[in-house]
């Protein structure tokens, strides 16, 4: 006679192991579902919390948060940096790292796109013909065909150096507005040289673009100028010769065709990307104008624009040289859950066992619920007491 497992009442959950739970509970997709998830009762919070489920959604919507090794979170008000020490307890770890990736996910996916342009400073190019006069730093004006003073009439652009070969690529490298910026989409304007016969436009023929962020380690292998104490001499450490990367990049895009004319063009990319670290590199690919001076191949640009939204009271810092670690610093303070209005809708997440993004106007219906529970509690109190002293005082009437 085989033996049949009666369900249990309180749901067949609970007839499951946790590790057959998590793994289950690891196919939400929808953030409804997991913030629904996290407030059924401890143990499917417990759940909610060891499968790391909003971690889970964000590295499914942004593959690059992947680097994350820790998550750092300061509280201003209190002076606390939670780093994942090893003085924090595993539970509060769970939670920190729930809160921090749950409000992430929200900054990301519910604040309102403004379109902005998110370059905050050029840093280098590759090559400049003439500099200053055509450094990357004239590429940041919106107006790109102005004159550069009233009393000259040339126009402000960048211009690469000439090259017999066309295929000699350039690039133009960018600092954005915060170190994790949502990126949509990167518009170009190639230069058009009217002042030269014909209206040559020096475009290229193909541009990529790559987000990362600088690479901490110096110049000089670390290792080499560490010194020893005693013998005052460099401590021998295995390195690798030769200079190390400048950039680690955490994203290049396909390559996109660029038109040979004079308009700023637009370049999406397959999908909203989070940049961290703040560089933005615009590689220029092969060269199709040659300029009838010299017969050499130029790549010229009027402006540069990158489209998205930085991400607020969060931030990204390389943990190791190379590339080995970075963490994501959550930042909380006065302004951590009440913002301006025109930057964020006007229900924010204020508890720990719920996420805004799913619950909306059903848990302000049950918290309004709670406040009249608690309400009517208190008056039926205050009318016993009442009620109890008027009798007494009757009674030594």
């Amino acid at each position: 006679m085989e033996t049949q497992i009666m369900p249990s009442p309180r749901g067949m959950m609970y007839l499951l192991d946790d590790d057959t739970i998590i793994y289950i509970l690891k196919y939400l997709v929808a953030p409804s579902d997991v913030a629904n998830a996290s407030i059924v009762s401890r143990n499917w919070r417990q759940h909610v919390l060891e499968g790391q489920l909003w971690r889970g959604l964000c590295h499914r919507e942004f593959p690059e948060l992947g680097l994350i090794d820790e998550v750092i979170e300061i509280d201003i008000l209190r002076r606390v940096e939670g780093a994942g020490s090893s003085n924090t307890s595993y539970q509060s770890t769970l939670e920190k790292n729930h809160r921090v990736y749950r409000q992430l996910y929200w900054e990301i996916t519910q604040t309102p796109l403004l379109e902005r342009n998110c370059i905050s400073a050029a840093i280098a190019a590759s090559s400049t013909d003439k500099f200053p006069e055509e450094s990357i730093h004239e590429t940041l004006h919106p107006n790109s065909k102005r004159p550069r003073d009233i009393h000259d009439a040339s126009w402000s652009y960048w211009s690469s150096m000439g090259q017999k070969d066309p295929r000699v690529p350039e690039s133009l490298t960018y600092k954005l507005l915060s170190s994790l910026c949502l990126v949509h989409e990167i518009k170009i304007r190639p230069f058009e040289a009217e002042f030269q016969h014909g209206n040559p436009v020096y475009s290229s023929k193909y541009v990529r673009f790559r987000l990362g962020y600088e690479n901490p380690r110096p110049s000089c292998s670390e290792d080499m100028l560490r010194m020893d104490v005693e013998c005052d001499k460099p401590l021998e450490f295995p390195w690798t010769p030769g200079p190390p990367p400048e950039y680690i990049w955490t994203y290049v895009s396909p390559e996109y065709p660029m038109d040979q004319r004079d308009s700023l063009q637009t370049f999406k990319l397959p999908r909203p990307v989070l940049c961290m670290g703040q560089i933005l590199q615009v590689e220029l690919l092969e060269r199709v104008q040659t300029q009838l001076q010299d017969l050499l191949y130029y790549i010229c640009v009027c402006h540069v624009r990158v489209i998205g939204k930085p991400i607020k009271n969060f931030g990204f810092s390389p943990l190791s040289a190379g590339g080995g670690g970075c963490g994501l610093i959550c930042q909380r303070g006065l302004d951590y859950w009440t913002r301006p209005k025109p930057d964020i809708p006007e229900h924010v997440p204020n508890e720990d066992d719920a996420a805004g993004v799913a619950l909306g106007a059903g848990r302000d219906n049950f918290a309004e619920r709670i406040r009249q529970l608690r309400l009517n509690r208190g008056l039926w109190h205050f009318t016993r007491e009442v009620s109890y002293n008027s009798a007494a005082s009757c009674r030594h009437m």
